[in-house]
């Protein structure tokens, strides 16, 4: 994840926190349950994302990435309740098989490659429901649907051409594109109480955001420049394992 990436990631948690201390007393004091989770794992890409197909227009090259989710629940009723969530995920990018393709095209050249990663993330409001298992509602398995706003940003990278004689002929060079548009989050988690406040989750998800970037600058060494435009389908399935902390106690 780039440096933006990771700089948002810290400024959600700080307000996400700040916000969890100002309003601690307050929930104490209603009679519905409010919990605040944390987890973090793999995300892998697929679709077009994830494809390498040569022939394709349009392909990712990304590779298994990660995603964290940081989110904050309001459970009004004894197993429905409403979530804010801030999700983020990065997917890196194969940048041996990118310089393959080009080469496929570019017959006689080889190419080197260096790429940024892709990288999406946003906030979201859902509804969550909670089916207990078994007697001692220690575990408890949960379904999950969110809609909200995410960012999307492509790959800044850096293509270096040489002819098979070891002559370097051309070079390309371009900053990433940042958009934004709607996406969803689907999915579920299994928690499991390890103390009275505290449960171990495991989650899985589906996420799908359909990004246009229509201002990507490039420059290369023939003394072009200018901007160019991709779409990209963000879809990914997402594993992660974290914590939920219950801020109030019934």
């Amino acid at each position: 994840m780039n440096n933006i990436c990771l700089n948002k990631v810290a400024l959600y948690c700080l307000v996400t926190i700040t916000f969890i201390t100002h309003n601690t007393t307050y929930c104490q004091n209603k009679s519905y349950n409010t919990y605040v989770s944390f987890s973090i794992g793999p995300a892998f890409p697929l679709s077009v994302l994830n494809s390498k197909d040569v022939q394709k227009d349009i392909a990712g090259f990304a590779i298994t990435g990660f995603n964290t989710n940081l989110s904050l629940d309001f459970q009004p009723l004894k197993n429905i309740g409403f979530s804010l969530l801030i999700k983020q995920a990065t997917y890196p990018v194969k940048t041996k098989a990118l310089a393959a393709k080009y080469a496929y095209l570019n017959p006689g050249s080889s190419f080197t490659i260096e790429a940024d990663d892709w990288d999406i993330g946003g906030e979201f409001v859902g509804v969550y429901g909670i089916v207990p298992l078994g007697d001692s509602s220690k575990i408890a398995l949960t379904f999950r649907g969110y809609i909200g706003l995410m960012s999307g940003s492509t790959p800044a990278y850096l293509i270096k051409e040489e002819k098979n004689t070891g002559s370097q002929i051309w070079t390309e060079q371009a900053m990433g594109g940042t958009e934004g548009n709607f996406g969803y989050v689907l999915g579920g988690d299994l928690r499991f109480r390890i103390k009275p406040r505290l449960d171990f989750v495991i989650n899985a998800d589906y996420l799908f955001s359909e990004q246009s970037f229509n201002h990507i600058a490039y420059s290369n060494s023939a003394g072009q420049s200018g901007f160019t435009a991709c779409d990209m389908k963000y879809t990914s399935i997402n594993a992660t394992l974290g914590i939920i902390y219950r801020i109030n106690k019934k």
